[in-house]
């Protein structure tokens, strides 16, 4: 039995930094290596901490301009790294991931814009199939004058080809979309109270050629579920919050959540559920959680957490009625 490898770089990479980049009074960086980061609002592309290793590539990634600035723009072109728990971690070699992200902060006193492109290009292997998938995304986000009132809209549509029944090479044509809307009081303690609905296209038939689920592609669960069930796949959601911060250091927020599945003849993905005859419903289940964040120190962050989930008739009817709960604790201590 091969040895484990407890340890391993999530990120290792050299960087050339250019401070005013052909007198344009922007900052270029330029990347190649092992890079872990973040896009738009993590659906999409995240880092994943809740896991015990995360998201991460090899490749090389460039960012024209800075946060401050009116106008910036991140490419790159990687591979996702594979975990390897007896060797050391290396890139997929079949799977591309190609991206252009735009900010354009001109107008911000009323939206700003995040205008983004993605290309998924995964070569088949034994027991994966191919995919070469085009995500057109476009994020708008802002306050409302000073009303206290502020939003955030996200819309992406998805096309090319990807293997679905039998191997077969067929279309993939599907959506994304997602609206919050918050207010935030003028009180000592930041309280803001939103509501948010979310839509991520299912497979409308799984006799046919066509792909119609959502490709998630290298998002994770949070923004969706504290449970983590909940992925940027086949789904309908509708929320609502709180944040509080009764201390500078301390930070509360929790809410209520209600699931169904974009298409009832689609799976449930993360729990790999699936009525293909559509019988079963589309509820797929209640969440309630609440978190508490404290910054103890400069270094070191505590996390302290609890989700409750309620199945819905979907869920129940395919064997996985009983309600969870997920209590959590998590701790982060920064060296620097």
């Amino acid at each position: 039995m091969p040895a484990s490898r407890e340890w391993g770089f999530i990120q290792a990479f050299a960087e050339l930094h250019f401070q005013d980049f052909a007198e344009s009074n922007k900052t270029l960086r330029l990347q190649g290596g092992r890079i872990a980061f973040e896009e738009l609002d993590r659906r999409l592309i995240a880092r994943n901490e809740w896991r015990n290793t995360t998201n991460n590539f090899d490749g090389f990634r460039a960012v024209f301009g800075e946060q401050k600035d009116d106008f910036q723009i991140d490419i790159f072109a990687v591979q996702p790294v594979v975990r390897t728990p007896s060797s050391t971690d290396r890139a997929n070699e079949n799977i591309w991931f190609y991206g252009a992200v735009g900010h354009l902060r001109q107008w911000s006193d009323v939206m700003t814009l995040q205008p983004a492109y993605f290309l998924l290009d995964r070569n088949e292997e034994p027991g994966v199939t191919r995919r070469h998938i085009h995500t057109a995304y476009l994020r708008g986000y802002g306050d409302i004058g000073k009303t206290g009132f502020d939003y955030d809209l996200t819309t992406a549509f998805q096309f090319g080809e990807a293997n679905t029944n039998a191997s077969e090479i067929g279309e993939h044509d599907a959506q994304l979309a997602t609206a919050e809307i918050g207010y935030r009081l003028q009180d000592e303690y930041k309280s803001r109270f939103s509501l948010f609905g979310g839509y991520a296209s299912g497979d409308a038939s799984p006799t046919d050629s066509e792909s119609n689920r959502f490709e998630r592609l290298f998002g994770f669960a949070r923004p969706w579920s504290s449970n983590d069930y909940i992925t940027s796949e086949n789904i309908i959601t509708a929320k609502a919050r709180f944040e509080v911060q009764p201390h500078e250091k301390v930070r509360i927020d929790g809410g209520y959540s209600i699931y169904w599945l974009a298409s009832d003849t689609d799976s449930f993905v993360n729990a790999k559920l699936r009525d293909t005859t559509g019988n079963s419903g589309s509820s797929i289940g209640q969440e309630l959680d609440f978190r508490i964040r404290v910054e103890l120190d400069e270094r070191i962050d505590l996390n302290v957490g609890y989700a409750y989930f309620l199945p819905g008739n979907f869920t129940e009817k395919l064997g996985k009625g009983k309600e969870s709960h997920f209590a959590y604790v998590e701790a982060t201590f920064r060296l620097f």
